[in-house]
C-alpha cells in the first residue's frame, strides 16, 4: 500500500494516523483490520487517493479473482471499482500507475491477458521504472500468444468436426434418397405387375 508519509496532497492528522495503523496491520497480513483503518482514513478525508488505493489493496487481499465478476459481495469487485476510478482520474501519477498495475494483475488472474497487457502498458507510461510491471507485461504477452494458438487449434478442430458431420449428413441424405428411389422403383414394378395381370385377365375374358 501507499505510505502515509509519501509526498502528495495535504493530509489531515486523523487520515495520516489511520493510514499508518492500516499499513502496520497490512504488513502483518491482517487485511480485514487494515481495511477498517483505511475506511476510517477515508471518513477523515473522502478525497484521499492514498486511502482509496490502500483500501483497494486490502480488499484485493480478501477477495477472489476467480469469483463471479458481477458478485457485489466479493471484495475483489469493490477493489476493482476503486482502482478503475483511480487509474482514470487520480491526480497522483504514481498512484495512477500502481492502480493500473493492480488492475493488470486482476485481469491476468482471470486469464484475460489482452486486458492485462493494456493495464501493464498504462502502468509503465505512468511509472517507466516499474520493473515488475515490465516483467508482468512480458509474461502476459507470452500467455496471450499461447492462448491465441490454442484458440486457433480448437477452431481448426471444430472445423474438421463440422466437416465430418456434414459429410455424414450428406451420406445419410444420399442413403435416404437411394432408399426413396428404390421404394419408388418397387412401387412402379408392383404397379406394372398389376397392370400386366389386369391385361392378362382382360385377354382371358375376351378369349372366353
Amino acid at each position: 500500500p501507499a505510505s502515509a508519509g509519501d509526498k502528495g496532497l495535504k493530509m489531515t492528522k486523523q487520515e495520516r494516523v489511520c493510514l499508518r495503523n492500516g499499513n502496520k496491520l497490512y504488513e502483518k497480513k491482517r487485511y480485514a483490520e487494515a481495511e477498517v483503518e483505511y475506511r476510517k482514513a477515508l471518513q477523515a478525508n473522502p478525497a484521499s487517493e492514498k486511502a482509496q488505493f490502500n483500501l483497494a489493496t486490502a480488499l484485493m487481499r480478501q477477495g477472489s479473482v476467480t469469483a463471479q465478476q458481477d458478485d457485489e459481495k466479493n471484495p475483489m469487485k469493490q477493489a476493482e471499482g476503486i482502482l478503475t476510478n483511480l487509474a482514470k482520474g487520480a491526480q497522483d501519477k504514481q498512484l495512477r500507475g500502481k492502480s493500473c498495475y493492480d488492475l493488470g494483475n486482476i485481469a491476468y488472474g482471470r486469464q484475460d491477458y489482452g486486458k492485462a497487457i493494456e493495464f501493464y502498458k498504462h502502468a509503465l507510461r505512468c511509472n517507466p521504472d516499474d520493473d515488475q510491471a515490465r516483467h508482468n507485461l512480458r509474461l502476459a504477452q507470452l500467455k496471450k500468444q499461447e492462448q491465441d494458438k490454442n484458440q486457433d487449434k480448437n477452431q481448426d478442430k471444430n472445423k474438421d468436426q463440422n466437416k465430418d458431420k456434414n459429410q455424414d449428413q450428406d451420406k445419410d441424405k444420399n442413403q435416404d434418397q437411394n432408399k426413396d428411389k428404390q421404394d419408388q422403383n418397387k412401387d412402379k414394378q408392383d404397379q406394372d405387375k398389376q397392370n400386366q395381370d389386369k391385361q392378362n385377365q382382360d385377354k382371358q375374358n375376351q378369349n372366353q
